[in-house]
C-alpha cells in the first residue's frame, strides 16, 4: 500500500481525495439527518394511522388516500405475528407429562474458554491455537476530526 506522508499535501491524488472526503462526511451527516427526520415521521404517522385506521381481515391497519401521495396509494400498519418458545414454560410443562428427555437434545460446542485454558495449562502450543484461531485482517475508512 502505497504511503503519503503528511508533508506531501499536494497533487491531483490528494486534491480528488480531498473532495471525496469532504463529500463523504458531508453525507454522513446528511444520512443522519434524515434517519433522525425518517423515524420521527415514521412514529407520527404510526400513531395517525392507530388512530384513523380500519382493520382488514388479517389485522392490518389501513388509511387509504383520495389520491396517491408519492406513489403511494395508502399507508398500512402491518401485523406480524410471532410465537417464540417460552423455555422456562415449555420445561415445566414438558417435565409435568414426562417428556423433557424426549424432547430435548443435547448439543456438542467448542469451549472457546477451555481451549485457552488448555493451552495455558501448556496442553496446548501456541502454534496450535494459532491454527484454531487464524487472524484475519479488515479495515474500516474513518474520518477522524481534529481535537
Amino acid at each position: 500500500m502505497a504511503k503519503i506522508s503528511r508533508a506531501d499535501t499536494t497533487g491531483p491524488d490528494v486534491t480528488a481525495a480531498t473532495l471525496w472526503t469532504s463529500e463523504l462526511v458531508g453525507c454522513k451527516d446528511q444520512q443522519k439527518v434524515l434517519k433522525s427526520r425518517q423515524d420521527d415521521l415514521t412514529k407520527r404517522l404510526k400513531a395517525y394511522v392507530q388512530e384513523n385506521g380500519y382493520t382488514d381481515d388479517q389485522g392490518h391497519v389501513w388509511v387509504d388516500f383520495p389520491s396517491p401521495v408519492s406513489g403511494a396509494v395508502a399507508l398500512q400498519m402491518q401485523r406480524k405475528v410471532s410465537q417464540p418458545l417460552n423455555e422456562a414454560k415449555a420445561e415445566a410443562i414438558l417435565e409435568k407429562h414426562d417428556l423433557l428427555e424426549r424432547c430435548t437434545k443435547t448439543i456438542t460446542v467448542l469451549d472457546e474458554e477451555a481451549i485457552m485454558a488448555a493451552h495455558y495449562a501448556g496442553d496446548l502450543t501456541e502454534a496450535d491455537v494459532d491454527a484454531m484461531f487464524p487472524k484475519t485482517v479488515n479495515y474500516a475508512l474513518l474520518t477522524p476530526k481534529s481535537k
